[in-house]
């Protein structure tokens, strides 16, 4: 019997050991996103503010009814939000301003997809940001957005 409670109580410590040490958070994490930096260019969006949605959608089935340019995204937002969840950060950037490592939502490695909505005078444009990057940095330009990674 002292050999059976002996064989027991090592079974019980080694299922509790393994079960404080699983974090459940690891098997849902989709998004390795660490970094998400802002620069614009001194004639960003031809000198105008410019606002600017990070959308972290967290359902797949979600991502093929997002917008395809950023004017549908602002148009419908409040929709979109309404129905679905979504993770939103919204800023607004001047020229010549830089955002270093904005604050992401504390579910954002939860997200299977990451869209960037650029609202400018006169390109609309939507960036998808992979979601293995860990360092994103945005850069807005006259009429243009673009991103490199920072390895």
């Amino acid at each position: 019997m002292s050999r059976f409670l002996t064989l027991s109580f090592v079974a019980f410590s080694v299922i509790s050991l393994a079960a404080c040490s699983f974090n459940p958070m690891k098997l849902t994490a989709n998004n390795d996103l660490e970094s998400l930096s802002f620069t614009t260019l001194a004639n960003a969006n031809q000198s105008n503010a410019t606002a600017i949605d990070v959308v972290f959608i967290t359902d797949a089935d979600v991502i093929e009814q997002m917008p395809t340019t950023s004017a549908a995204w602002f148009s419908q937002r409040g929709d979109l939000l309404n129905r679905h969840s979504l993770g939103i950060i919204s800023i607004e950037m001047v020229p010549l301003a830089t955002l270093n490592s904005i604050k992401l939502p504390n579910d954002h490695d939860s997200a299977v997809a990451t869209f960037i909505y650029v609202h400018m005078l006169t390109v609309q444009p939507v960036i998808r940001i992979p979601t293995d990057e860990q360092c994103v940095n945005v850069t807005l330009a006259e009429q243009s957005v673009s991103y490199k990674t920072c390895h």
